[in-house]
């Protein structure tokens, strides 16, 4: 039988996992790909059809499993094995792992959204925080890491433990025997004035120090509301279901009052907004894109579709990003253009046209679509 550490990411799991390899009895993983393997694993077995031509039951898969996890960790011959991995919690992947062993016990280290995010702000040090918050991959990936803790806590809050990243910080002697404690197991003391640093390449993750953790455990302050700013610190508060706090009820805001207006048919309040917003936020590209709805309402189309494609910023209209590190084509010529069409098929067969106009400035126009 293994364990887990599926935290939420920059909550302290790094630090946790140091402190818990002091143990003369315990691995700790680095973040580790075999959730996904063997959910790879069993969904092909699952869905080949000689699986069922043999005539194979459930418990085969299982066993299959079981012996995935004993083949992973062959080479340690400690009796406690932690696997540290964000999926883990997922409520499928919980029902599978209780068939593959006897329990499932999943330690979880968390922080409110906001203080992850201005860790991650602090170490990616990045061009564009707002950018980074809603668009980066890593943001992605602390809101699925946090949404994946959420659902299997609210299934299964018997399976978990949680331990805050401020209780951590300010005693891992007693955090470290919490986790004794809920795995059974004879409490070690730990030494947070010697912790060995973790060995994981964060070169593959493409942030330098990501995983780097201090020698001495010690409460560090670095303002996360500076570094997100007032706006996106106010916008991400909350967040906190571990400690059944009922979410905050945040102030109304003129974007609320705004769509409100539209629902309630009330157009011209809605474009007084509009205006107000302009005049008051003209970065906002939330405000930008709905003004572009009522531009578009009013006949002014060309006008009104430059302020729905700021809408991409946010999310909100378009396709995702394609990835490319190109720039996007503003009218030159000469050149190669990508046109990614997007929407449903009719949009498309509407869009495609205009590679004709394209290829007119002297480009090559090479379509891409559904």
């Amino acid at each position: 039988m293994i364990y887990f550490l599926s935290s939420i990411p920059r909550s302290g799991s790094t630090l946790l996992s140091a402190l818990l390899n002091q143990r003369t009895d315990t691995y700790v993983s680095t973040t580790s790909g075999l959730c996904d393997t063997m959910g790879s694993a069993i969904t092909t077995w699952e869905r080949n059809p000689a699986t069922h031509a043999a005539g194979s039951v459930e418990e085969d898969g299982m066993r299959l499993l079981r012996s995935m996890i004993d083949a992973h960790y062959a080479n340690h011959k400690e009796p406690i094995i932690i696997d540290k991995g964000r999926g883990w919690p997922m409520p499928p992947i919980m029902s599978t792992m209780k068939k593959v062993q006897d329990d499932v016990k999943i330690i979880a280290t968390v922080r409110p959204i906001r203080e992850c995010l201005a860790s991650f702000v602090k170490v990616a040090k990045p061009d564009n925080v707002k950018d980074f918050c809603k668009n980066s991959e890593l943001a992605a990936h602390l809101f699925s890491s946090y949404h994946a803790l959420k659902a299997g806590y609210e299934a299964s809050p018997e399976n978990f433990l949680i331990i805050e990243y401020n209780d951590l910080v300010k005693d891992p002697q007693k955090q470290v025997d919490r986790v004794a404690d809920f795995l059974n197991i004879a409490r070690q003391d730990c030494n947070p004035d010697n912790v060995s640093p973790v060995q994981e390449d964060d070169k593959i993750w493409g942030i330098k120090d990501l995983h780097k953790v201090r020698s001495k455990v010690r409460k560090r302050s670095y303002g996360g509301k500076k570094l997100l700013g007032k706006e996106l610190w106010n916008y991400y508060i909350g967040g906190e279901f571990w400690n059944d706090k009922p979410e905050p009820k945040r102030k109304p805001d003129l974007l609320d009052d705004q769509v409100q207006a539209l629902f309630d048919g009330e157009y011209e309040k809605a474009w007084e907004i509009a205006e107000q917003l302009e005049r008051e936020r003209p970065e906002d590209n939330r405000a930008a894109f709905n003004r572009g709805w009522y531009l578009m309402r009013m006949g002014k189309l060309l006008e009104g579709h430059k302020l729905l494609d700021r809408g991409r910023e946010e999310n909100v209209f378009g396709n995702q990003p394609i990835g490319s590190h190109f720039p996007i084509w503003h009218g030159e010529s000469d050149s190669i253009v990508l046109m990614n069409l997007e929407a449903g098929i009719g949009d498309q067969i509407h869009n495609v046209k205009y590679a004709k106009d394209i290829a007119a400035k002297g480009n090559r126009v090479v379509v891409s679509c559904s």
